[in-house]
């Protein structure tokens, strides 16, 4: 047997029984307590929590009886207990302009499946809906007065830039290399002075000669780690420097000292604790190029990596792939230029860069020093020339956002 409840008792509600028919509907269904019981229109108004009851025995059509933001909360307290088949009465054709229901729709909704068709052109003018509101905001509000993130978001924060400052103390105790803030990190620091509201991370770029530092260093101090195989076939070339699996198996072997793990698109100093292997710096690699490159000869070197980085079994062997390029294609110089942009193992370049001219040198160097969430670190000399090159639109709110402050 099936069921056909209206939730709401008020005018949307009246005028849905009106459209659907009395004689087709069982039960309006109703929040307000003071409801329950009662006869509205000939029919009993039943408790929220008898209509999921009803549903477990039967199937039940549920129409909700009302719109805009009364629509929107209830659907959403539906889709808390996992009701996903109401239909609302103000998308059902001839709503708003006839006086009943085209018999044939009545009977496509008592079909789950087709409800569900209803259901999914609900939930797409509710996500139509919410977009114009963010785009409303968007429009008249100023990203650079936002609020820093609250809740665990801020705490993963400041746990984060505690960490970033024991690893940059150590390599500057240790193994000194210049590594700057970029990407998210440098544009928080620019438009809001320290994260970004949604951001989790820290980002540095680093230049390859500091790189190669960085690995003398780690192969001696603890581990170099490219995942990968352990055998013969799989671990050749560059990547024998590599002896482990994963950074998991490396920081078993060296708790309590720091890790080098290089990935096929940027590298993470790591260290285990408390059984825990946490991530205490990003880098993404930066290089200096040819004077006389032109942007589509970097273009087509990036890609032709990418295209590499798809076809090879693990990350030795792109590592092994991108050393060779690094070294011996000619592209990149081992002498400072006037053209830098992210390396081949950067994922930088890669949908986050507006690529169409190189970084010049006074963009970046000298190295100066600020102040990040109460932390030193290295920028570059023209934050803003590098911003622009970077993201040109970083006065913007960006088209989506991720966002865990709980």
């Amino acid at each position: 047997m099936m069921y056909t409840v209206i939730f709401g008792c008020g005018n949307v509600g009246m005028r849905t029984i009106n459209f659907i028919g009395k004689e087709k509907v069982d039960f309006f269904c109703d929040n307000n307590i003071n409801l329950i019981g009662k006869v509205v229109a000939g029919k009993e108004v039943i408790s929220y929590q008898a209509l999921l009851e009803l549903r477990e025995k039967h199937d039940v059509l549920i129409i909700l009886g009302l719109n805009g933001y009364n629509a929107e909360k209830i659907a959403e307290q539906f889709e808390g207990d996992c009701v996903y088949d109401f239909v609302v009465a103000d998308l059902l054709p001839g709503f708003s302009n006839e006086t009943r229901i085209n018999e044939s729709i009545f009977g496509q909704l008592r079909d789950k499946e087709n409800r569900l068709q209803y259901v999914n052109k609900y939930l797409r003018k509710r996500v139509e809906d919410k977009q114009r509101e963010i785009d409303y905001f968007k429009r008249h509000a100023d990203i650079r007065s936002m609020s820093p993130a609250v809740g665990k978001l801020r705490k993963k924060q400041l746990d984060i830039v505690k960490r970033t400052e024991r690893a940059l103390k150590f390599l500057s105790a240790y193994c000194p290399v210049n590594c700057w803030i970029t990407a998210g990190t440098l544009l928080g620091k620019m438009r809001h002075n320290g994260f970004i509201p949604w951001d989790d991370d820290v980002d540095f770029g680093i230049m390859r000669k500091d790189i190669y530092k960085l690995i003398d260093f780690f192969s001696e101090y603890s581990a170099v780690v490219v995942p990968g195989g352990h055998s013969d076939d799989e671990v050749k070339g560059k990547a024998v420097i590599s002896k482990f699996v994963s950074a998991e198996e490396a920081s078993q072997f060296f708790r309590g000292k720091y890790i080098l793990e290089i990935w096929p698109d940027f590298m993470r100093i790591c260290i285990r604790e408390n059984d825990e292997l946490l991530i205490d710096l990003e880098l993404f690699s930066f290089d200096f190029y040819r004077e006389d490159l032109t942007i589509e000869e970097y273009h087509q070197f990036v890609s032709d990596g990418f295209r590499m980085k798809k076809e090879l079994k693990n990350c030795k062997q792109w590592f092994d792939y991108c050393y060779t390029q690094i070294e011996e294609s000619g592209i990149v110089s081992n002498e400072p230029t006037n053209i830098i942009l992210p390396g081949v193992d950067s994922f930088i370049y890669r949908g986050l860069w507006n690529i169409e001219e190189f970084i010049p040198y006074n963009s970046i160097f000298p190295l100066k020093e600020v102040e990040f969430e109460g932390i030193s670190v290295l920028c570059v000399n023209d934050e803003v020339r590098y911003m622009q090159h970077q993201y040109p639109d970083w006065e913007r709110f960006p088209d989506k956002i991720k966002v865990d402050e709980l």
